[in-house]
This record gives structure tokens, C-alpha cells and sequence, in this order.
């Protein structure tokens, strides 16, 4: 992965907590295009789409609802703080789920970037590649590294301007 561990480590040592990370979270809520069971999900990556041998570089969760009365808590809190890219879902028709919500995921392959601190950044569209995205990656990763530095100036400081007294820690001015 471009972005992922190996360029905090050759970018920006000091910071190794800042860098990209994937999951891949499966769903048959979009034509059905996700029918099997939770272990059958990386071989049919694996043998069938893409193929190919095809291996994620990335972490996949087990299936789940991404809308509807069973969507799991976590779209619910990333729909809960992005808007929706497009504002449209679907023809009602074309709906499987209920309730059907203004800021449901349209379909697979929406995407979320979130900052280091755990919260979403943006929402992408299905056909957003992560190449169109590689600004925003790098924006966040960049204020990953800015925040990193910023506490270590911050620990420095503390540990200057302090010294153990009696088994507590006294701040000296």
C-alpha cells in the first residue's frame, strides 16, 4: 500500500502512527452482488473477483448491513457525520432495505477517510478512486505528523520543567 506503514517509517520516522490504513467491510445489500458466507469471503476474492490469486493488502471485516434495520453501529456513526456525496440513494424499486434513509450508502464501494483521532473526514462516491483521493490522504496524514510533533514539544517541556517529589511529579516554573 502506497501510504500505509512502510512510508511513516521512510517519511516520517517520528511519527510511525501516521499512516493509511484499509478495511474492507463486505455487503450483499447492493443486487446482491455479495452472496457469500463470511468464510468463503477471501477465497471468491481469491478465485473468482478479481481472481487471479488476488489477496487483499488490507483488513476485511466479517459481511454486514451497511443500511436498514440491521446496519451496524459503525455506518450508522459514519453516516451520522458525513453527508451523503451525491444526496440521492436510489429508485425506491431498487431498495431492499428499510427504513430507507436520506444518508444511506448508495452503493458498494463508498468510501470514508477518518483522521487519526477517529473522526470522518469526508465521504466519497463509489466511482471515487483512492487516486483521486490522494490529496485528502496526505492532507490527514500530513496534521497526523503535525499533532505527533506538537505532542512531543509539549513532553518536552513537561519533562524539563518537572522532577519527581516524593513519588509524584512537581511542575517547576
Amino acid at each position: 500500500m502506497r501510504y500505509g506503514e512502510g512510508y511513516a517509517k521512510d517519511n516520517h520516522p517520528h511519527a510511525p502512527q501516521c499512516y493509511l490504513k484499509v478495511v474492507g467491510f463486505p455487503c450483499n445489500q447492493f443486487g446482491l452482488q455479495e452472496p457469500a458466507h463470511n468464510d468463503e469471503l477471501l477465497n471468491g476474492l481469491k478465485y473468482v473477483r478479481p481472481g487471479n490469486g488476488y489477496v487483499p493488502g488490507f483488513n476485511i471485516s466479517t459481511k454486514i448491513d451497511v443500511n436498514g434495520k440491521k446496519e451496524n453501529k459503525i455506518f450508522t456513526f459514519l453516516k451520522s457525520r458525513c453527508p451523503p456525496p451525491k444526496g440521492i440513494v436510489s429508485t425506491h424499486q431498487n431498495i431492499p432495505w428499510t427504513p430507507i434513509k436520506m444518508n444511506d450508502v448508495s452503493w458498494n464501494f463508498q468510501k470514508w477517510l477518518i483522521d487519526s483521532n477517529g473522526h470522518p473526514f469526508r465521504r466519497y462516491e463509489s466511482d471515487y478512486t483512492p487516486e483521486m483521493m490522494e490529496s485528502d490522504i496526505l492532507a490527514l496524514i500530513e496534521d497526523c505528523v503535525v499533532k505527533a510533533a506538537n505532542v512531543r514539544s509539549v513532553e518536552k517541556l513537561i519533562t524539563k520543567r518537572s522532577k519527581k517529589v516524593g513519588g509524584k511529579w512537581k511542575f517547576q516554573e
